[in-house]
């Protein structure tokens, strides 16, 4: 989105002859910019305003004879921040309010992103390129910008939301992104980590209160109904996490001394044909043969490595998620669809078992199907939804060793 093309639709107001006006005053200037977001948000598509946001804040045209970047350069030459701010601020309202009457949910979320996700970019020659940036970038750590945000925040509130342990996958992701600075991945990672972490409590609690003879019950940290509870039973009495981790450590085991060929056919055969896969449904919609087999085949002679072991597992990650970085996999779709994201869940957790530094790679793909989903129709929402409060749950137990009682 950060670009100077233009999407089409987009038009540019009166051109203007600074010759035949005087100059203006710092809150004309202001204002122009206001009437010409006023005015195009109520009669333009939205991606064309979001456009317009972008050549006014972020990504000044070099052409600026259009009476609104005319403005914004008044506004950057006043060499008032403060007054920057207020102006960047008003038009992030003028959006937001109207896009919420409007029911254009998607676009605030697109707006707050934006704003969020300024790339650093080499100094430019142009002088006000430069002031405009280091401005924003101000803006958004400011008091005006929480403010903002939580306005935005308020806006979606009509909208299934996703709760806090579905943000953590989404920070993971973001501590992993190079492109942020260390700063923002530092505070991603720990943000994530608080989250899980009372997650895992608040599961806990719940398995335990909803157990006890007393009145008073933990909140269920999830969007499931408390059939949660009879489900995780369910599973854990037929195979504990103990013994969940114990097959998988055989299977490390096992595979020592094999070359990478040997490994991916038994790969296949630990995730989806084990003893204990009736335990997670059948899996007669999942073929991991062909993608194991067309993966990394210069290695199919070599010996066994970690490093083809962690490619492999993002492989089989990729092919039951999302492999293009931008859509749920089609596997990922028939088994959400079909009522089966058990399934789904359990043969990830093994991947998980059997080679931890997956993780990453996972919660990454996992955060691009939530960005996915935001903009989809509530039923859609709600199988990921679903989907992701069993992965959560089962990590939790699996993975992060949450105790479960079943007394």
């Amino acid at each position: 989105m950060l670009n100077s093309s233009h999407p089409a639709g987009y038009k540019s107001t009166h051109t203007v002859n600074q010759s035949e006006q005087p100059p203006r005053s710092l809150a004309q200037s202001q204002e122009t910019i206001y009437s010409f977001l006023l005015e195009n948000v109520k009669n333009l598509p939205a991606e064309v305003v979001l456009q317009q946001f972008i050549d006014l804040f972020i990504c000044l045209p070099q052409t600026t004879n259009a009476a609104h970047l005319q403005a914004i350069q008044e506004v950057i030459a006043s060499n008032n921040e403060n007054e920057f701010h207020n102006t960047i601020k008003r038009c992030c309202y003028i959006l937001l309010n109207n896009w919420k009457i409007t029911k254009r949910i998607q676009y605030i979320q697109q707006l707050i992103a934006i704003l969020e996700n300024i790339p650093d970019s080499h100094h430019s020659t142009v002088p006000a390129q430069n002031t405009i940036r280091v401005w924003v970038k101000n803006f958004v750590s400011s008091a005006s910008y929480a403010e903002v945000k939580a306005f935005a925040e308020k806006c979606q509130q009509g909208k299934t939301s996703w709760n806090n342990s579905y943000k953590s996958h989404v920070l993971v992701a973001q501590s992993n992104d190079t492109r942020k600075s260390i700063e923002q991945r530092e505070a991603a990672r720990y943000e994530a980590n608080k989250l899980k972490y009372q997650f895992k409590f608040d599961l806990a609690m719940y398995m335990a209160s909803a157990q006890s003879p007393k009145p008073e019950k933990h909140k269920n940290p999830t969007n499931l109904p408390d059939e949660v509870l009879r489900l995780i039973k369910l599973i854990v009495a037929k195979r504990d996490p103990a013994s969940y981790a114990s097959t998988a450590n055989v299977f490390i085991k096992q595979t020592k001394n094999i070359n990478y060929r040997q490994f991916k056919e038994r790969l296949e055969k630990f995730l989806l044909h084990s003893s204990h896969s009736s335990e997670v449904g059948n899996t007669p919609n999942i073929n991991l043969s062909k993608k194991l087999a067309a993966c990394n085949t210069d290695s199919d002679n070599k010996e066994l490595t970690d490093a083809l072991i962690l490619r492999t597992c993002n492989k089989v990650v990729d092919y039951l998620t999302t492999e293009d970085r931008r859509e749920p996999s089609p596997i990922f779709i028939t088994l959400i669809s079909q009522g089966t994201p058990l399934t789904l869940v359990m043969i990830l957790i093994k991947i998980l078992l059997i080679c931890k530094g997956c993780r990453i790679h996972l919660e990454t793909c996992i955060a691009e199907l939530i960005r996915y989903y935001e903009n989809s129709s509530e039923s859609e929402r709600s199988k990921m939804t679903t989907f992701l409060d069993i992965f959560n749950v089962m990590c939790a137990i699996y993975i992060d060793n949450v105790p479960v009682k079943l007394n």
